[in-house]
């Protein structure tokens, strides 16, 4: 199931919201701005201003 989200979110808040959301995942997810971008292609900034 797909977080909620408002319409003015963006692909990449999206994007990160699914990620952290780990759904049926076995552990716990610690993901940090810079291995968020490494593992999505966008900038540490980009993620940074839409977390």
């Amino acid at each position: 199931m797909r977080p909620k989200v408002a319409d003015r979110m963006t692909t990449v808040d999206r994007y990160v919201l699914e990620l952290l959301s780990n759904e049926g995942g076995a552990h716990e997810l610690v993901l940090s701005v810079r291995l968020i971008a490494e593992n999505t292609g966008w900038s540490r900034q980009t993620v940074r201003e839409h977390r």
